[in-house]
């Protein structure tokens, strides 16, 4: 691993709240004839597109003008609402670094990687995850391998060549400057290791996701730029549906670790329902709650108090597995809580840092929702590709039913702190999971064996452990004859066969082992 530098994350930053008078979100009628709104005045200087799904625009004036003036000028606009600047939600590390990546342990990622470590889906597709944020270090060796590619543009040659409106966004866009090129930010870079660096490769860190692809969207530190980076993933999602697979992206989660405190959805309706309609074709959003220890329902927080199934809200924990002080909370809009206190993870310059704050909260649960999409099941795989919708509803009942109850944790949704491998069970009503039960052999068969008629005997079981067993298998002198190991499965049946038609006849007993437990059946042998 290479050297870990400390950072001091300043308070002020360009996502630092700032009302921004003169730079309006307008929401038109669909019945609107923009092209008349686009007249020019003395004081409007700028109408641009944010969202075509939902005919919002963004609006600049020359001077600072009051709501009821613009619309007294748009009268066909539904709603208007200030382009606010967002604030970053990261606080300064007050801990010494941590050399091993104890979060990935408390959320049983480990656990799960004993079935997958996500990439695909049991149909082969890429798992896309999009991360909003500042900027990303394109480079980095730990992410570099996984950052989705633009298979529809032609690097370099200055041109739109899939036609979505932006030029070389081969690596994903600047939301900025509608270009590919993005700024080598930390915040980003820190946020996708969590969810998405490289594992298994001899370098830095594992994300919770090995081999999942990363879509980049830089860029992004105000309201409009939100709406236009969610806009840019829907379409995407969308082209990937119309196209079966052919353009466009499988986004299954996309992640903001950014907001506005103390705000209320009334005002930026435009933004709640974006959420919305990435809900339709199958794209979960997760949000970082603010870096305060208040109560959201009352006080407010953007994009918290948005009302949509699709969005999931997330708290602070930490080591001790206690929620924060420093980190909101709320029984309604507050989802669950996941580690983000002194997370190591990739750092800009090929290096490693710490990230703390809700920041590092939120990609736990992205790229959980992410691991659990690649889980090797068919009927899951089959939904998803059927009605992405329903089944992005699916999981993230899966994700809050899964949680570890946490008392710290009570004013929450859920009550709980993320924990990947219960949520994997919570979908055996789609995937066939049986009950989890301690270590038991429930039944050999055949219990008499004829080697002149079989060749193989089955054992059935429970385990309430999914790491690998051993099987034994010993004469009726205490003899080992059979030595295996076997993985058990998280879906479907459970049990496992051996083959022994060149056992001699005579009383054998099988025995599974995992860690200090045993179980032990006896069975027979013929000619």
């Amino acid at each position: 691993m290479k050297n870990i530098l400390f950072l001091v994350f300043t308070a002020v930053s360009a996502f630092s709240l700032q009302a921004q008078n003169n730079d309006w979100i307008v929401k038109f009628d669909k019945s609107a004839d923009i092209s008349l709104l686009k007249t020019p005045t003395s004081d409007i200087t700028e109408i641009s597109l944010l969202s075509k799904s939902l005919n919002v625009y963004n609006v600049k004036t020359s001077r600072k003008v009051k709501r009821n003036e613009l619309q007294a000028h748009f009268k066909s606009a539904e709603s208007i609402s200030e382009n606010l600047n967002l604030e970053k939600r990261e606080v300064i590390p007050n801990d010494l670094f941590y050399a091993d990546q104890w979060n990935l342990k408390v959320i049983a990622a480990d656990k799960v990687w004993e079935e997958t470590t996500g990439g695909k889906t049991f149909n082969g597709d890429d798992i896309v995850i999009a991360v909003m944020d500042d900027g990303f270090d394109v480079s980095h060796s730990d992410l570099k391998e996984n950052y989705w590619i633009n298979k529809g543009e032609i690097p370099g040659d200055g041109l739109d060549n899939d036609g979505n409106g932006y030029i070389d966004d081969v690596m994903g866009v600047n939301i900025q400057n509608n270009t590919g090129v993005h700024a080598g930010v930390s915040h980003g870079t820190l946020v996708s290791g969590i969810l998405g660096a490289k594992g298994d490769n001899g370098l830095g860190i594992a994300g919770i996701n090995w081999d999942a692809k990363i879509l980049l969207v830089s860029g992004v530190s105000n309201i409009g730029e939100i709406i236009k980076s969610l806009e840019y993933i829907y379409d995407l999602k969308k082209k990937y549906i119309e196209t079966n697979g052919a353009e466009g992206a499988n986004v299954v989660v996309n992640n903001f670790s950014g907001g506005i405190k103390k705000q209320f959805p009334s005002a930026f309706p435009s933004w709640c329902e974006q959420y919305e309609i990435l809900g339709e074709v199958g794209i979960l959003s997760v949000g970082a709650v603010a870096n305060e220890n208040f109560d959201v329902e009352i006080e407010g927080d953007m994009p918290t108090l948005c009302n949509s199934d699709y969005l999931i809200m997330v708290t602070n924990t930490n080591i001790n597995d206690v929620k924060v002080s420093d980190a909101a909370f709320g029984t309604v809009s507050v989802d669950l809580g996941a580690p983000g206190e002194v997370i190591i993870s990739s750092e800009i310059g090929d290096d490693y840092d710490n990230i703390s704050g809700t920041s590092a909260s939120a990609p736990h649960v992205a790229g959980a929702i992410a691991l659990l999409y690649s889980i090797p099941c068919q009927n899951f795989a089959d939904i998803a590709d059927q009605n992405p919708s329903e089944i992005a509803l699916t999981v993230k009942r899966a994700i809050l039913d899964g949680v570890d109850d946490i008392p710290s944790l009570s004013e929450s949704l859920s009550g709980g702190r993320l924990n990947i491998f219960n949520a994997v069970f919570e979908l055996n009503e789609i995937c066939g999971s049986v009950a989890i039960n301690p270590l038991e052999i429930t039944k050999v068969r055949p219990s008499l064996f004829k080697r002149s008629e079989q060749s193989d005997i089955t054992f059935e079981y429970d385990t309430d452990v999914f790491t690998r067993h051993t099987v034994l298998v010993r004469d009726n002198n205490g003899r080992l004859v059979i030595d295996e190991d076997f993985k058990p499965l998280i879906f479907g049946n459970r049990e496992y066969s051996l083959t022994v038609d060149h056992l001699d006849s005579g009383i054998y007993f099988l025995s599974v082992i995992e860690g200090d437990k045993i179980s032990t059946e006896r069975f027979v042998v013929v000619d």
